[in-house]
């Protein structure tokens, strides 16, 4: 597969291949990254030709924490200190409910990936 340049790209890359090692573990599986597209974000085929795809998102702790990751942007914005309980709860709700609402075809597996400092 080639390789990309973007801190994005990279992430995603990062993330599906350790999904994947738990994933062929857990169930007896082969399956490899084959491409990286837009959505779902990871194309990846088993030895008999079986299709799996990965969907993957970024949760935050604080707004504005993921263009931070990306290198997007160059500095967090500063934040009080909290528990997060409720904060990292309701971001994983948001990020959940956006990527509901998208129809990505068979055999796809959501993962999500949390970014958090802490």
């Amino acid at each position: 597969m080639e390789k990309h340049n973007t801190t994005k790209e990279a992430i995603e890359i990062y993330t599906a291949q350790g999904f994947l090692d738990l994933y062929n573990i857990k169930h007896g599986a082969n399956f490899e990254i084959k491409e990286q597209r837009d959505a779902p974000d990871i194309h990846c085929k088993n030895t008999d030709g079986k299709d799996l795809f990965i969907e993957i998102t970024l949760t935050q702790d604080y707004e504005g924490d993921v263009p931070v990751m990306l290198g997007q942007k160059t500095e967090r914005i500063p934040h009080k200190f909290t528990s997060m309980k409720d904060e990292v709860v309701e971001n994983l709700k948001v990020a959940l409910y956006e990527k509901l609402k998208k129809d990505y075809g068979n055999s796809v597996a959501l993962v999500i990936r949390d970014i958090s400092g802490v």
